[in-house]
């Protein structure tokens, strides 16, 4: 089971492996893989069987019946994808869409389809924005000295904004009338109880938005 993730301007690929002893399933992180010299499908599994070859384990002699990445064209493409490549080398390597992309793509569209929720959506990122500006963000740091809190900051959940107008005053105004209507209150704790099971970033960036 491998996932692409960019961080700190470089392509890291995590590796998982689900294995059987006797009848326990057993699943086990094995590493990152820096990936940031190509992402096309051929230098990934490269990179995938340099990994497990530094790890001293002989992919050839074992029966790996199965593979599950995201769909991405890379990784899913029945010709010249991973997982093609892959069962070039074990044909009995079965591709599955992982399960936690596939609900990802139906958290997404859900957030987009329903109006109340991509509005919470909006401020959370009107929200970031705000705050992203350091003088803004020195202002938090002190409400939360003044409360008690142990400092944290508000994370990005989607790329929407790109504003780099200084409108602190007038952006502060609506976030402020946005976080006090009753329907968003009443979404944003809907989409607590219920997303903060599956996206951890989510959870953090509601529970700062609470305290502001």
């Amino acid at each position: 089971m491998c996932d692409e993730a960019r961080c700190f301007r470089e392509e890291q690929l995590s590796i998982c492996v689900r294995y059987v002893v006797g009848l326990e399933v057993h699943e086990r992180f094995m590493g990152f893989v820096n990936v940031s010299g190509g992402q096309d499908a051929s230098s990934i599994v490269t990179a995938i069987n340099n990994f497990f070859t530094l790890q001293q384990i002989d992919t050839k002699s074992l029966s790996i019946i199965a593979q599950s990445y995201d769909g991405a064209s890379v990784m899913s493409g029945k010709l010249n994808g991973v997982q093609a490549k892959i069962k070039e080398i074990h044909p009995c390597a079965i591709y599955t869409h992982c399960m936690a992309h596939r609900l990802n793509l139906v958290v997404v569209d859900f957030c987009k389809n329903i109006k109340s929720a991509r509005n919470v959506f909006n401020v959370l990122e009107a929200v970031y924005v705000h705050f992203s500006h350091p003088s803004n963000n020195l202002k938090l740091s002190e409400i939360q000295a003044n409360l008690g809190l142990k400092k944290g900051n508000i994370l990005r959940v989607c790329d929407i904004v790109d504003d780099q107008a200084d409108k602190d005053v007038t952006r502060a105004i609506g976030i402020l009338s946005s976080i006090q209507k009753c329907d968003f209150i009443i979404v944003i704790t809907i989409l607590k109880e219920v997303l903060c099971i599956i996206n951890h970033q989510l959870l953090v960036s509601l529970k700062m938005l609470f305290l502001v």
